[in-house]
């Protein structure tokens, strides 16, 4: 099981590799990164060797469209679009939330920097989408995994 110092030191690690200061987690190991208007939430769970990544997206009205919900469903249908993560909405605020669960062992630090960027850039294609979609300058109709994914059969969505 790593400790916090494995994390703290896995950190060091990962901001060589990415060319990052200040990446220092608090005491219960929580961490807060800010790359332009993106702000990434990172907390290290040592009980069970997990980072726990999330990025809010943006805020999800009660009245947003169905076909934006299908969109969401469809691209993190097992992951296929999210890179492994999911995403959420918090109920307090209505605000849509990208997450993703990381394991520390056997963690390489160049491709958590990596997957640090990914996630920040995926963060704002998803902003960009989502505002779109919800402006109404997005086609949302119907959405289907491509029939090449290993997920196609599985996971066919319909509304």
């Amino acid at each position: 099981m790593a400790t916090m110092e494995d994390f703290k030191l896995f950190l060091e690690k990962v901001a060589w590799e990415a060319g990052l200061e200040g990446l220092v987690p608090s005491e219960d190991g929580l961490l807060q990164l800010k790359a332009g208007d993106i702000e990434m939430g990172m907390q290290f769970i040592p009980s069970v060797n997990k980072i726990f990544l999330y990025t809010e997206v943006g805020y999800l009205p009660e009245n947003a469209p169905t076909s934006l919900y299908r969109t969401l469903l469809c691209d993190q249908a097992a992951g296929y679009r999210t890179g492994g993560g999911s995403f959420a909405i918090v109920k307090s605020t209505s605000n849509l939330i990208y997450q993703l669960v990381y394991d520390i062992n056997p963690a390489e630090p160049a491709t958590f920097a990596q997957l640090l960027v990914n996630v920040l850039e995926f963060t704002s294609e998803w902003q960009s989408k989502l505002s779109a979609m919800l402006n109404g300058e997005e086609d949302t109709s119907s959405p289907e995994i491509p029939s090449d994914s290993p997920f196609s059969e599985l996971f066919a969505i319909r509304v």
